[in-house]
């Protein structure tokens, strides 16, 4: 299982655009609920818009930042993602956050 977090944003068609979709293992979850302080983690995000999500996923980033030993203990033992890797995918999502404020985020997993 994995988590895919998709960006839409409005073009004035009939339906909302993908303008990035993100993708990152949910052998992860621990560190991601870890890093924005609920049981949801980023699931936390789903349906939000990107204007609004920017401070909690910085947040999480700064708490994944300051704390990187904490993290590491969380490395998934199958070897499938680690705290590196998860914090990319939080600064990629931060970074979409920030050129795509307008976008809708959807998160599946």
């Amino acid at each position: 299982m994995s988590y895919d977090v998709t960006f839409l944003v409005d073009t004035g068609g009939a339906d909302l655009f993908p303008v990035a979709t993100l993708n990152h293992t949910s052998n992860c979850a621990e560190m991601f609920r870890t890093a924005f302080q609920t049981s949801f983690g980023v699931k936390e995000l789903h349906n939000m818009q990107a204007s609004d999500a920017r401070d909690v996923v910085a947040a999480a980033c700064d708490h994944m930042a300051k704390n990187s030993g904490t993290y590491a203990k969380l490395n998934p033992e199958n070897l499938w993602g680690d705290s590196l890797s998860a914090y990319v995918f939080l600064r990629a999502i931060l970074s979409l956050c920030e050129a795509h404020s307008k976008a809708k985020i959807i998160v599946s997993c």
